[in-house]
């Protein structure tokens, strides 16, 4: 028999709720409102879960051309407004077509600064993840002129779970993360005790087998920035 020669399986989330449902040994057919409900809040928390163990590769996104204002130092980094945005993972100064790199503060860095309304070539950045989910980036020096522009790397949320037909804001490779991490949050609600370590083992090995498979394979060069010497594990100005 010959292969389908297709790659379009793409399973919705009813399809993905059936089989962590099935892992939890309950009966989709036998799911009421109430499971749907509880399905579709643990699929949101399971994401929010995801956010907080590891740079997925695939919630990246590029910010280009930010416009900047000469002598103003604060901007939210938020292009579409929807509170996407929950991190920084890079950001460039662009002059003249050429682009450099600006490096991150720490907090107290930030506030170890004695002159921070100076004007100059920004070089340096403090990113401010603030309680009602914006990012909040200061820059230092304060941007000279209203031509620089940034190109920033931002890690963004997952999109929520929504309707039953909607698909995982997922990729091919994280499939399995995301059924067997629905059948560990809802094995605490639903399944047979003794299941449960089995789903939750489950649930941790598919994550870190999925997000490793795509870590960049390439040679990494560490060199520290001139102009900063360390101490106490820390770099200082």
């Amino acid at each position: 028999m010959p292969s389908s020669g297709t790659y379009l399986w793409s399973p919705d989330l009813a399809e993905m709720v059936d089989e962590a449902f099935e892992r939890c040994k309950v009966d989709p057919a036998s799911l009421a409102a109430s499971h749907l409900i509880s399905a579709r809040r643990s699929m949101n928390l399971m994401l929010t879960y995801w956010a907080t163990k590891d740079n997925q590769d695939y919630r990246i996104d590029r910010v280009n051309d930010f416009a900047l204002v000469q002598g103003t130092q604060e901007y939210t980094v938020d292009p579409d407004t929807d509170g996407r945005i929950i991190d920084i993972n890079g950001m460039m100064l662009k002059r003249a077509g050429v682009e450099t790199t600006l490096y991150p503060m720490a907090r107290d860095e930030w506030l170890e600064i004695p002159e921070k309304d100076t004007q100059g070539r920004p070089s340096r950045y403090f990113a401010d993840k603030r309680n009602d989910s914006s990012v909040v980036i200061s820059l230092w020096p304060v941007p000279e002129n209203s031509t620089d522009t940034l190109t920033m790397d931002v890690m963004r949320k997952h999109q929520d779970a929504g309707f039953a037909s909607n698909e995982p804001d997922i990729p091919y490779y994280m499939r399995e993360a995301f059924a067997s991490g629905l059948a560990a949050f809802l094995g605490e609600k639903f399944a047979p005790e003794p299941i449960l370590p089995r789903l939750i083992a489950r649930a941790n090995d598919a994550f870190d087998n999925a997000n490793g498979s795509q870590r960049v394979r390439a040679d990494v060069t560490i060199v520290p920035a001139a102009s900063y010497r360390f101490r106490r594990g820390r770099r200082a100005r």
